[in-house]
């Protein structure tokens, strides 16, 4: 009987030999069902093929990897030329993006380009003319040369001496944290070629004195990192004392009443318990009043030099304008309106 396709397509007659011995083991294939065979005879494979097809649509896919999101930079700050120290600053956040969009920035004609559109004021001007003119300048397709461009002109004139005379007067306050202190000592220190001891030396010099103080408890650092960890350290404890202190005393301006003497909260006994005043102190007029109880000629004319009062001898007014020959004519008025005979003598004596 002649093999149909599907029985040839889909497992091989057994070979010829040992009856006895036990028949391979076949692996079913899928076959696809041709036209010319009979329904029954393509049946199972047919079933097959779309159990395969289920199985293979329901295997997990492999996921694609996420695609990284770009880094959103901060534009740099716009850099006017009118402080040198900014300068630093400005350079260093354009070189961020350069290396962030590097595809980007590729060459050096497009970092300057991107350079020039944060300049504003005197160090626009400076760049102006030339692109206006229609000139190339040599420093519009070269980084380097436009860089040095904006240091010579618009940097400071000695960094490595404004940073020395700055890092040597730098100082820690004592209300200040250390972090603020390193942050502003290591911007001024890159700019020197110190070695690390004699920048942990200039380092401690300027610490708080609270900080020098408990540093004796502790052993001494032999290098910059070792004393900036450790002043650290210490700093950190010190803010967090203070506010535990804070803390267990959140109104520190407010004394507790329970506290304070009964004299101290009783407004009546206060007052009466009041101290007794000082007595006045009397001016020294010893060799300044003549036998008539007048100044000198000696007293009279130094008062004069010096634009003294010639009453009381002070600063800033004159004899006639003396509050102490003020309150000398009141308390005079007082005692003639207590005593109005007195008054009358001395009218009688006038006649």
């Amino acid at each position: 009987m002649p093999l149909t396709r599907a029985q040839a397509l889909g497992s091989a007659p057994a070979p010829p030999g040992n009856p006895s011995s036990s028949p391979s083991i076949q692996t079913p294939s899928i076959v696809v069902p041709d036209p010319g065979d009979e329904p029954g005879e393509t049946g199972g494979d047919l079933a097959a093929a779309i159990a395969l097809l289920a199985k293979t649509l329901a295997a997990p896919r492999a996921e694609a990897a996420p695609t990284a999101l770009p880094t959103k930079l901060r534009e740099p700050d716009t850099f006017d030329g009118s402080d040198a120290n900014k300068l630093r600053t400005f350079i260093f956040q354009c070189s961020l993006h350069f290396k962030d969009r590097a595809n980007i920035f590729s060459n050096d004609l497009a970092k300057v380009t991107y350079a020039l559109s944060f300049l504003t004021g005197s160090a626009l001007g400076w760049f102006e003319p030339a692109l206006f003119e229609g000139l190339t300048p040599p420093w519009i397709s070269d980084w380097d040369l436009f860089r040095h461009e904006l240091e010579t002109n618009f940097g400071p004139f000695d960094p490595v001496g404004e940073a020395e005379a700055d890092i040597e007067i730098l100082a820690m306050p004592e209300a200040s944290r250390a972090s603020t202190y390193f942050m502003e000592f290591n911007r001024l220190a890159s700019r020197l070629q110190w070695d690390d001891h004699a920048l942990m030396r200039q380092a401690y010099k300027g610490l708080a004195r609270r900080i020098k103080n408990e540093m004796v408890h502790h052993n001494k650092p032999l290098t910059l990192l070792g004393l900036r960890k450790l002043v650290q350290a210490i700093d950190s404890r010190y803010w967090e004392r203070k506010a535990e202190v804070t803390r267990e005393n959140p109104h520190p301006n407010k004394a507790d009443p329970k506290s304070e003497p009964k004299a101290a909260r009783n407004p009546d006994t206060l007052s009466r318990a009041k101290a007794p005043e000082s007595p006045r102190a009397t001016p020294d007029l010893t060799g300044k009043l003549g036998k008539d109880g007048k100044l000198t000629p000696q007293e009279r004319q130094r008062r004069l030099d010096n634009s003294l009062c010639l009453f009381c001898g002070r600063t800033g007014h004159i004899a006639k304008e003396c509050p102490k020959v003020q309150a000398v004519a009141a308390r005079a008025r007082a005692a003639i309106a207590e005593s109005p005979a007195s008054l009358v003598e001395v009218e009688a004596k006038k006649d």
